[in-house]
């Protein structure tokens, strides 16, 4: 809620998701208490979406797909492999920021590589070696970083 009252972030192009195991736990509940919070502060129209696997909460123009879940892992691979690079490198780097700067050179190179229409067909011929490519490059851009001895 936080982030979207800070007013950095069109609420008329934001979406919010939530984890939900589909059981009956309490956590059952936060989409109802996030939906009332939301209306609370004039956001009804900002859409929560439930990442379930129960087919709860159901939200029309969204659905989890077998490619839409294909990229989605895709990113938190390549995320995490970026950030295991920034956390590693940036209490050494000898000119501060610049361990930011390539994270966010990769974010944006991250990005256009998963919205390629023929994401999904390379990724599939030779997975282990376009990842090992990507992930590989970025680490050694990294590695090339003025570092502190």
């Amino acid at each position: 809620m936080s982030a979207l009252l800070s007013g950095k972030y069109d609420v008329d192009k934001t979406a919010v998701i939530i984890s939900q195991t589909g059981g009956g736990c309490r956590a059952t509940n936060y989409i109802g208490y996030l939906r009332k919070a939301l209306i609370d502060a004039g956001m009804k129209q900002v859409p929560i979406l439930s990442l379930n696997a129960s087919d709860m909460e159901r939200q029309p123009g969204f659905k989890l797909t077998k490619g839409f879940l294909h990229r989605m892992i895709q990113a938190v691979v390549y995320g995490d492999a970026l950030m295991q690079c920034v956390l590693a490198t940036r209490p050494y780097e000898t000119n501060p920021g610049s361990t930011d700067a390539l994270c966010d050179y990769w974010i944006k190179n991250y990005v256009k590589i998963l919205h390629l229409p023929a994401f999904v067909s390379i990724i599939s011929t030779s997975k282990k070696s376009f990842m090992t490519l990507i992930t590989c490059r970025s680490i050694k851009m990294y590695k090339n970083l003025v570092l502190a001895s």
